[in-house]
């Protein structure tokens, strides 16, 4: 995870993968649990740590909606028995 971190530390939160967000998440409250860090360094993660929270909560929010979405629309078109894609083609 540290590698991941040191990877993906100080770049944009927006522009991470949730997956790549997640892992720098966990690393960042490893290295706070441990408690060896000065108070401005743990500051400093902290701040990142919310940012990347935010971020990760943003994806799944999306991830959430779009699902949503794919199963409103199978269940319409299973209520007119056709299939997802049978509007799109007429």
């Amino acid at each position: 995870m540290a590698a991941t971190r040191k990877k993906t530390a100080g770049t944009d939160c927006s522009k991470l993968s949730y997956e790549d967000a997640l892992d720098e998440l966990e690393s960042i409250i490893d290295s706070i649990e441990k408690g060896d860090l000065g108070l401005e360094k743990g500051l400093e993660l902290y701040r990142r740590g919310d940012a990347l929270l935010k971020h990760c909560r943003g994806k799944l929010d999306a991830a959430e909606q779009e699902l949503e979405q794919i199963s409103g629309a199978e269940s319409e078109s299973s209520a007119t028995g056709s299939a997802p894609d049978a509007d799109k083609k007429q």
